[in-house]
């Protein structure tokens, strides 16, 4: 039976001081609490699924049940399992309105944020948010500050709080939940080949003994695949039952790099992706999901996570040859983003999600520092020089990679008026489209944001996914307008000239690719797209 040892602790804003009530055993999984195996590799929890009020849980090999009953940990071995949510108790939250974050170790930036803010007259709090992790006797500290001016009990209520800090200051403030209550309940476990039912407070462990447990619905009509770990069931602030799986950080890597990246990859490339997404594990702990009762998710919001579904040979290897290798900056685990394809030049994080500066994400195009296309555009895009990128080069990393999806490099897409003013109403009040005024690009030419005219109203639409999404869902920011009148100038439609497929920032896949076919190795890869980095073995 499978044991984690706590050796060390990630601290967030600490959920317990805003507690009505406390129960232990539910508190420790919303007390995000990092825990080490006998190989000191981190055990990381990961949301399979919340959807459903029950599953069916199945495995070729017995799988160990465990809960508590009058205060006694009871352990039943079964081969199949219904889990059902029985009854519940909602907990609660407030929530805190942030306008910005800073590192731990910025107080200069902090106290300039704080002093801006209150001389606004906010009454302004740093939230520290994150974590700090002992490895090897080094410490490694990727607190933040989260800066509140504002407490909401419901998240509708700073609605209009939200929008007025955008109109003003043009800052995409964010509600960051804090636990006040939490839930509790009783799941019910019906043991198929005993045909035997138990009634569960709060959480239900599931202990893996053998082969991968198999996680679908109650009525088996969605299968989320098979895991190696221990899952657990547990209930949510709104009632939810969670499946949840907690393995170590190199098992998860196993499910991860293959859903990804392509598992036919150049190694190095492969080795690039397992480092690259090992690091962004460890840097999003305790920024992402707060007042849950887990620190990651399965999907594109954290990274996908197929379980043993997706495993391959060659990431396997991928993945053990660069164990416990990580991306860091000074002290701090890296924020290790990537995307599909950069379309030849990668952005700054700052223009994409409108944060403060980090210096190892910085807009780069994708080749030889000695190559002409490198010289002629290395000091950025703009409306000068963006078609001219756009239209002839070629011989960047990711457009040399075999891999290069030729739709996603390069794209142009022609949207009709109507098409527009449809787009365009699921999101803003109008009835006819007047103008569009592009409101700045980012190094790499990614457009910031744009200004929509429909007769006397203008909406001003900021950073570059909230723009791709308007428009139907675009490839990339990177992108240039041409707008289609008739004789009288009203405009008839908008085609859409652009390159690459995702943010654009940090590591282009394809490119990592493209870089590994022409001979170069992984750690070259990723101080190419993670510049002024180190890669280090943390355990």
């Amino acid at each position: 039976m499978r044991r984690f040892l706590v050796l060390t602790i990630l601290l967030l804003y600490v959920p317990l001081l805003y507690s009505d009530e406390l129960d232990f055993e539910i508190a420790t999984h919303y007390f995000h609490a990092i825990r080490f195996g006998s190989k000191n590799i981190p055990a990381v929890s990961i949301l399979i699924s919340n959807q459903h009020t029950s599953y069916s849980i199945t495995s070729n090999d017995y799988f160990a049940i465990e809960y508590k009953d009058g205060g006694k940990i009871r352990s039943l071995k079964t081969k199949s399992a219904i889990v059902e949510r029985e009854n519940y108790q909602s907990g609660s939250r407030i929530y805190k309105l942030i306008v910005d974050r800073v590192n731990f170790n910025d107080t200069e930036t902090k106290e300039k944020v704080i002093k801006h803010f209150k001389d606004l007259g906010y009454e302004v709090e740093s939230v520290l948010v994150g974590a700090v992790f002992g490895l090897k006797g080094k410490v490694y500290d990727n607190r933040q500050y989260y800066i509140s001016i504002a407490t909401f009990n419901r998240a509708e209520e700073a609605e209009p709080s939200i929008a007025e800090i955008f109109d003003k200051y043009r800052i995409r403030a964010f509600l960051f939940p804090v636990l006040k209550k939490y839930p509790s309940g009783n799941i019910s476990l019906y043991l198929t080949d005993r045909k035997q039912k138990i009634s569960i407070k709060n959480i239900l462990w599931i202990r893996q003994m053998g082969k991968p447990i198999t996680i679908q619905d109650g009525p088996r009509t969605t299968n989320y695949g098979s895991f190696n770990g221990d899952l657990y069931f547990t209930f949510e602030l709104d009632g939810q039952l969670a499946a949840i799986n907690r393995t170590d950080l190199e098992e998860l890597l196993r499910g991860i790099v293959p859903s990804e990246i392509y598992a036919s990859s150049p190694s190095e490339a492969l080795k690039a992706q397992a480092i690259a997404a090992r690091t962004e594990i460890l840097s999003a702990i305790g920024h992402r999901h707060p007042a849950t009762p887990y620190l990651l998710c399965a999907t594109q919001h954290c990274q996908v996570y197929n379980g043993t579904n997706s495993y391959t040979n060659e990431t396997d290897r991928a993945i053990r040859e660069t164990s416990g290798m990580v991306l860091l900056y000074e002290k701090r685990f890296v924020k290790a983003v990537y995307s599909s394809n950069c379309g030849g030049i990668s952005e700054d994080n700052e223009t994409v999600w409108g944060e403060h500066k980090e210096p190892y994400l910085n807009s780069n195009v994708d080749s030889e520092e000695n190559s002409e296309t490198y010289k002629k555009f290395k000091d950025g895009l703009d409306e000068g020089n963006l078609e001219e990128f756009l239209y002839t080069v070629d011989d960047t990393y990711c457009a040399k990679s075999s891999y290069n999806n030729k739709k996603a490099f390069r794209w142009k897409i022609e949207i009709s008026y109507d098409e527009l003013i449809r787009h365009i109403k699921k999101r803003y009040d109008i009835d006819n489209l007047d103008d569009i005024m592009i409101e700045g690009r980012g190094h790499s030419g990614r457009i910031r944001g744009i200004t929509i005219v429909s007769g006397k109203k203008k909406y001003y639409v900021d950073r570059e996914y909230n723009i791709r999404q308007l428009f139907g869902g675009l490839k990339s920011g990177l992108m240039y307008i041409e707008k289609k009148k008739d004789s009288g100038g009203k405009i008839l439609g908008l085609i859409f000239t652009g390159g690459g497929w995702g943010h654009g920032v940090g590591m282009c896949q394809t490119g990592a690719i493209g870089m590994a076919e022409r001979g170069k190795g992984f750690m070259e890869i990723l101080l190419h797209y993670y510049k002024g980095t180190r890669v280090e073995k943390v355990y």
